[in-house]
């Protein structure tokens, strides 16, 4: 008969020999039907090493936040059933209040540079800060002073924070109740470190209205508002095509010379994708699948040393840094940065760069003609569409003949070189000027490709505008645009 033991220990760390023999150790001599260990402080992927001379089938893993946390449960599945109700991940949170005076606010942003070497997972802060970081937090009183606001901005960078940003009105605190008294800044806000912005890439930050206080409490959303119903995603090309070996064949291949643009395009788009869907695959499973695969031959190396397994590390290794390399790329072109520097790895940089541009992008409310906030999906895509269509829809204009005359006049030889017919040249010059990685056209092409496959594309390219720039040919089929809304500000 089984003993109805259960067994369960916080390790302080997993990922030592020591560790994997006294683990079979207890499950030998105590014979558990329940083994939960915790704090590993490992990934997951280290538990098999001491789980695999143990006879307990089933498994279950909280991962490790950095080196802190972690769950590994095993249970004897022919005695007892588990059904895993929540699992959740761990974070540390900080709640701030700093003092008006200024020396006990540095007193504080020392305090938290302290803390900061403690703290190894998700990091939360948020509160009362009362500082800011720039001019537009501040409107009314005394002028924007940098010098005071420059001890907050560098606890920011040292501790490499993140500002969450907000939604809602732009200050968090106000005082005064005449034009000439009044006092509004953005003290409250909400920062944490880039593993919590990755976390949460949909966090949310509402600034609720002030009641009873000259303070807005904060209603931090951390998986942000129910997404809507997921659309169509439009065809994107992706950069990171261009640096395996077989995608400057399938353009060549699939490129149309004769016939529109506009349809050579759109076939182009299905070849790419049923390409990167058979032959290119997941950047992200690639990688996965490569480092389980170096993990497991390392294993085994580690205890008998096979020249085959030897190459073939070697080969894989080479192909997960081939993988790194496309997927440094695919977040580089989606965090639209403007450099990239050759030789280092700054995937984790783009990858945080792309969540706070979403982040910023994403537009979660629309203030309506009568001061309501609207959040509904469905509403705003109609607030958006009929404020577009009034902003786009021609008034009765006229122009007098007297204002213009009052413009100068050109040369004739200026008239004649602006009436010349367009070159192949121009066009070449017009398009190696466009910067490779911004928003491509409703085609989903970015300059990127037809900068990279010139050669190839523009007998075609140029055969199709150039009739249309010189005045032979209608415009209207190339006249198809994307309207994207670009804040110039934190929180418009």
């Amino acid at each position: 008969m089984k003993n109805n033991n259960i067994i369960a220990w916080n390790c302080c760390g997993a990922g030592n020999p020591s560790f994997r023999m006294r683990f079979r150790e207890l499950i030998k001599k105590h014979k558990p039907l329940i083994v939960a260990i915790l704090e590993t402080r490992v990934p997951s992927s280290k538990a098999k090493l001491a789980y695999s001379r143990v006879n307990l089938r089933g498994r279950h893993f909280v991962e490790a936040e950095g080196f802190s946390g972690g769950i590994w449960l095993f249970w004897d599945t022919d005695a007892v059933q588990v059904t895993i109700l929540k699992s959740h991940a761990q974070f540390t949170f900080t709640a701030i209040y700093a003092s008006p005076n200024r020396q006990k606010r540095a007193n504080l942003w020392d305090e938290l540079r302290v803390l900061a070497n403690g703290v190894n997972q998700l990091w939360l802060i948020t509160g009362d800060f009362n500082s800011i970081t720039s001019m537009n937090e501040k409107s009314g009183g005394a002028p924007f002073d940098r010098t005071s606001t420059a001890p907050f901005r560098d606890l920011i960078n040292d501790l490499q924070l993140i500002d969450f940003g907000f939604v809602g009105l732009p200050f968090t605190w106000a005082r005064g109740n005449s034009q000439h008294t009044r006092i509004q800044c953005r003290l409250d806000r909400t920062l944490g470190n880039i593993e919590a912005r990755h976390k949460w890439a949909e966090c949310l930050i509402q600034h609720l209205p002030r009641l009873n206080s000259d303070h807005a409490p904060l209603l931090i959303r951390l998986n942000g508002n129910p997404p809507p119903a997921r659309a169509l995603r439009p065809f994107r090309f992706q950069a990171a095509w261009l640096q395996h070996p077989e995608f400057h064949t399938l353009v060549q291949d699939n490129w149309r010379t004769n016939g529109p643009i506009t349809e050579t395009l759109e076939n182009m788009s299905i070849h790419c994708l049923q390409w990167n869907k058979s032959v290119f695959g997941n950047i992200f499973a690639r990688k996965r699948r490569l480092e389980a695969r170096i993990e497991g031959i390392q294993n085994t190396l580690k205890n008998h040393f096979v020249p085959g397994l030897w190459k073939l590390e070697k080969h894989l290794k080479e192909q997960l840094d081939i993988t790194l390399q496309q997927e440094e790329t695919l977040w580089f072109q989606k965090s639209r940065e403007k450099w990239i520097v050759q030789g280092d790895r700054n995937t984790k940089y783009f990858h945080t760069a792309t969540i706070v541009r979403r982040r910023r992008n994403k537009i979660e409310g629309v203030k309506n003609t009568t001061g309501t906030w609207v959040t509904d999906p469905e509403a705003l895509k109609q607030m958006t569409m009929e404020y577009f269509q009034k902003l786009f829809t021609p008034e009765n204009d006229t122009c007098h003949n007297s204002i213009r005359s009052a413009f100068p006049k050109i040369m004739e030889q200026d008239i004649r070189d602006l009436s010349r017919d367009f070159t192949i040249e121009e066009i070449r010059t017009a398009l190696f000027q466009m910067h490779p990685n911004k928003a491509p056209g409703p085609d989903g092409f970015h300059a990127l490709f037809f900068q990279r496959f010139w050669d190839t594309l523009k007998e075609a390219m140029c055969g199709f505008l150039l009739p249309i720039l010189n005045g032979d040919q209608s415009s209207e089929k190339v006249n198809g645009t994307l309207i994207t809304l670009i804040p110039k500000n934190e929180a418009p």
